[in-house]
This record gives C-alpha cells, structure tokens and sequence, in this order.
C-alpha cells in the first residue's frame, strides 16, 4: 500500500457514500482537517498526530433505535435507561467494543486503503482522555464541520434526519476529497420553541445549562455512581447510561419538521 499523493477525482467520494449507506450509514459528510482546527485541538491530538499526512475526515452517522419519548416523574427517570443504554452499546462507544460505528469507520477505512490512501478509524470510545473528558478527535465536532449537524444545547449531536437519536462515527485519510459545505446551526434554536428547554429541566443533575455551559462531570459521576448502582454494577461499568436529554428532545420529530427546513427524524456529551 502507498499513499498516491494525487487528488481522486468525485468517484471515489461517490464510491465511499454509496458503501456507507449501503452499511447502514443515515449520512456521509466530508470535512478538511484544517476545518477541525476550529474546535481549538491541543497538540497530540491534531489530525497529523495521529494519521501523518491527513488530509481528510469523513464523519457519518447511524439512528438510534427510536424509544418512547415519554414523561417520567422523580427516580423513575434514572429508572429509564434500558433505552439510550441499548443503542449505545450496539451502535458506538460501549462495550464489547467493536461496535456498528467503529466497525463501519474500519470498513470504510480498508475501502481507501485498498484505493492506495493510508486511512484510520477514530474510535468512538477507548481510547479517550479521561481527565478532560475527551476524545481523541471529537466525532460531534467532526460531524458539524463534515455538514452532517449541529451540536445542541444538550450537547449532543442533532441531525435533521435522526435528531439527538445520531450515534457518530469518523475515519482520517489521506485522499483528498472535496469538503461538503457546513450547514446552518439552526434544529436546536427552531426546536427550542417548542420544547421549552426540555434538556434543561430534565437533567437529574443539571449539569445542561440554560446559557450553553454544561458540566461534563457532573453527568459523568451520575452515570458511575447513580445509574449502575441502581443496577448492581460497579462504578467501573459504564455500560448502562442515563439518555434523559436524548429522551425529551423533540429535534427532528414530525413536530419540528414545519419549523425546520429539511427536519427529520462522541457518542454521548463527552467524545
């Protein structure tokens, strides 16, 4: 294998989108790694520490398995996480690890390497920084940059196809394909309207803010220490999560679509 150095013309971007749709992608997007400079990356985690010579990063997404949306009272909302523990166990960043966005980014990986482009998946999961409570490249920051969404006041990853239930993935390479255009960060602050900050008032913790601030450990001691417990796992396992602001979110409901053009149906807050 040998990375070609020249720039692919649109059939291998066409290539790409085609396979990952057909694996089970909702969307492809392309973005430039210069693009993820924006997100203010620290060295040793810039898209040449990890892939040298990256030019590229392709960032999609998978829908979760749709849930009732439905009000709970009090516990009860700790109570609720069969659903959003599911879907993060099969679709990304839980165990037994090799799950449907990681393994979608290795396949799509070994397409360009078989195209002659040196290529890498960026896991949703291990590994990542827990101190700062971060990924190696952010998959929420990757997708925004590729035009795929927006990040909301949740902090999670909202699309206009699958809303909050979007589970990311992203792979480096080192082709060259021509980036797709960023979309307008619109879902959330249209949805807002509607859902009276629903994130907000649900959160047991409240670590999501009205201004924007969210606290990223506060809802990280609540899913070692509350949810797992209730369950009898140790602070250790982290399978099971909390999904009460994927939960209320309406973003991309049918309810939105009127006030949302184009609406529609990293990894949690922390990736």
């Amino acid at each position: 294998m040998s990375d070609k150095g020249d720039i692919p013309t649109d059939a291998l971007k066409k290539e790409i989108a085609a396979f990952a749709m057909e694996e089970g992608a909702e969307a492809i997007g392309v973005a430039s790694v210069y693009d993820l400079l924006e997100a203010g990356l620290p060295e040793g985690r810039r898209p040449w520490d990890i892939l040298p010579g990256a030019q590229t990063i392709l960032s999609f997404f998978l829908m979760g398995i749709e849930t009732p949306r439905v009000t709970r009272k009090d516990n009860e909302w700790i109570r609720g996480t069969a659903e959003h523990s599911i879907n993060f166990v099969l679709l990304g960043s839980g165990w037994p690890g090799a799950t449907q966005a990681d393994l979608l980014a290795y396949k799509i990986a070994r397409l360009l390497i078989r195209r002659g482009f040196k290529s890498i998946p960026i896991p949703s999961g291990h590994p990542y920084d827990k101190i700062n409570l971060r990924g190696i490249i952010s998959q929420k920051h990757a997708a925004v940059s590729a035009g795929l969404g927006e990040i909301g006041l949740n902090q999670l990853l909202l699309t206009p196809q699958c809303g909050s239930q979007s589970y990311p993935g992203a792979l480096l390479t080192t082709a060259h394909l021509e980036p797709d255009s960023k979309r307008e960060a619109r879902l959330c602050p249209e949805t807002q309207k509607i859902c009276d900050l629903a994130c907000v008032k649900a959160c047991p913790v409240s670590a999501i803010k009205e201004d924007g601030r969210f606290d990223k450990k506060a809802c990280l001691k609540f899913l070692y220490e509350v949810i797992g417990k209730e369950f009898g796992y140790q602070y250790y396992q982290h399978i099971l999560r909390c999904g009460v602001c994927m939960n209320v979110c309406p973003a991309g409901e049918n309810n939105v679509k009127g006030a949302v053009e184009g609406g529609g149906g990293d990894i949690d807050h922390f990736p």
